[in-house]
């Protein structure tokens, strides 16, 4: 057994055994309009901003499972561009799930669907809506600003 360094929701660390971490994959999209606005969403259990996307269930690709997430949030449908960044994290849930998370951000086109809100229940990003990238900072995101700074420059 092996103690790791986990990180509430909120960012405080928190010691946990090995033995209770779990898997998560996820993947997410970098989105830009006309206008050079991103496509986020609001977190619920942070505050924060988040990117549309998440679980990569196990019999689903990674570009499957990012275009049923980013529908499923967002009522858009995506072409998936390059690869962005890959982040890895440990991080504990609100409901006591212990995750070591590998995030992968791609960038991505909309090709058709009406933006509209998330259709999950219980989701914890909610409102996905245009922001301004350069109004913002790292500070505002919980996770995915490195990809977001390489699809904008």
């Amino acid at each position: 057994m092996k103690i790791i360094t986990s990180e509430k929701i909120d960012g405080t660390p928190i010691e946990i055994s090995s033995e209770v971490v779990r898997w998560r994959p996820t993947a997410h999209a970098v989105l830009l309009n006309e206008q050079r606005h991103i496509l986020v969403l609001d977190n619920l259990w942070t505050g924060k901003l988040d990117l549309p996307g998440g679980g990569i269930e196990i019999w689903e690709t990674i570009p499957e499972a990012l275009v049923r997430e980013v529908w499923e949030e967002t009522g858009l449908n995506i072409k998936i561009g390059e690869l962005l960044d890959i982040e890895d994290r440990f991080f504990s849930s609100p409901h006591g799930n212990h995750y070591h998370s590998l995030k992968i951000f791609f960038r991505a086109k909309i090709v058709g669907g009406i933006l509209r809100p998330t259709i999950l229940e219980d989701e914890p990003s909610v409102n996905p809506h245009w922001v301004d990238p350069r109004q913002l900072s790292e500070t505002d995101f919980q996770v995915g600003w490195q990809a977001i700074q390489k699809a904008y420059g």
